[in-house]
């Protein structure tokens, strides 16, 4: 069963896959950002980035029956000059702990053949 913790996590990752494929066809030149660049409470979001990234936000959540409460993305585009910005529930804060085994998780599937995997036995180790 999929938690929602790791339903997050795992529609965070999608979004920045799906972001990065529907905004770039081909990798952009690098080009150095403005010492003055940041982002705060008064930055403001590209519409028509901000539109795309919404309408991905709502055909994912609508995939996966996910609510607006369990999704939150922000989007930096440094290709462009200057950059461009979209958010979707920016003050939302998340534990990110988590966020380092998706990465585990996926070298480990990747490197470990299924029928291994399969063959893993748990364990349990008795502390007391």
């Amino acid at each position: 069963m999929l938690t929602p913790t790791f339903a997050v996590v795992c529609a965070a990752l999608v979004f920045v896959a799906l972001a990065s494929a529907a905004f770039s066809v081909e990798p952009p030149a690098t080009r150095p950002v403005s010492p003055d660049f940041a982002i705060d409470y008064e930055s403001k979001v590209d519409p028509k980035l901000q539109a795309e990234l919404e309408r991905i936000d709502a055909s994912l959540r609508k995939q996966f029956e996910m609510t607006e409460a369990q999704t939150a993305v922000g989007l930096l585009d440094l290709a462009s000059d200057p950059p461009r910005l979209a958010l979707v529930r920016p003050d939302h804060e998340e534990y990110a702990a988590s966020v380092p085994k998706v990465g585990i998780l996926l070298a480990y599937s990747r490197r470990i053949p299924r029928r291994r995997r399969n063959s893993i036995r748990p364990f349990v180790i008795n502390s007391g």
